[in-house]
């Protein structure tokens, strides 16, 4: 029997905790904080509080003098957050949540493989980070919320596993200006034997792939 497996669509959660940035102030001489802008894992705890967030790069922070509140407890998000760190603390300026799921086998969704739609986006910019495929596209719309996504796993051979975006653009939907849209996918091997992901997208300059050990 077929599984059927529905499409994400975005936002997929909610934003989780956003507040504008601190002014500097005019004080002549004061530092400037250094923002950075990158993906992280943010953990609830028992109260559905942000207890801690672990950076791409392995690091870890307790989230002690900031209340985060997040529409599960015990749960973890892949995030993109804006934030200023110290070697101990890290002050968040911005967390919000954004699309992150395992791929699926292309004969695993509810519609033929040949079916899938793969509406064009713009690749922005792509790379990898602790275990994911990190990705900002550019998704043309005219506000619509409703595009639906999922990640496809096409094939395995010679120890690649190719995997591909699938998108679905609205049929209301006209292509008005460039939305930003960042995405995580989880570089979780479905063989033992798999080596390499090749990712492939449907852009608006034909398809492109991108590979990742």
């Amino acid at each position: 029997m077929r599984k059927v497996l529905h499409f994400y669509i975005l936002p997929l959660l909610a934003i989780l905790f956003s507040i504008a940035l601190v002014s500097c102030g005019d004080d002549e001489g004061e530092a400037v904080p250094s923002y950075i802008t990158d993906f992280l894992l943010a953990e609830t705890g028992s109260n559905g509080n942000v207890k801690r967030v672990v950076l791409d790069d392995g690091t870890e922070y307790a989230i002690t003098s900031q209340q985060i509140a997040a529409d599960k407890a015990d749960s973890a998000y892949r995030c993109i957050a804006t934030y200023t760190k110290s070697d101990r603390n890290i002050k968040l300026y911005s967390l919000e949540s954004v699309f992150s799921a395992l791929p699926q086998d292309a004969d695993s969704f509810c519609i033929s493989r040949d079916s899938l739609p793969r509406d064009a986006v713009k690749m922005l910019s792509i790379w990898k980070g602790r275990g994911y495929i990190n990705m900002l596209l550019g998704v043309m719309t005219t506000g619509n919320k409703n595009h639906k996504y999922a990640f496809s796993i096409d094939s395995i051979k010679d120890n690649t596993e190719h995997v591909s975006l699938v998108h679905q653009r609205p049929k209301e939907d006209a292509e008005s200006y460039t939305d930003k849209v960042y995405m995580s996918m989880p570089m979780q091997k479905t063989e033992d034997n798999v080596k390499r992901f090749v990712f492939h997208v449907n852009t608006y300059d034909g398809w492109k792939e991108y590979s990742f050990d």
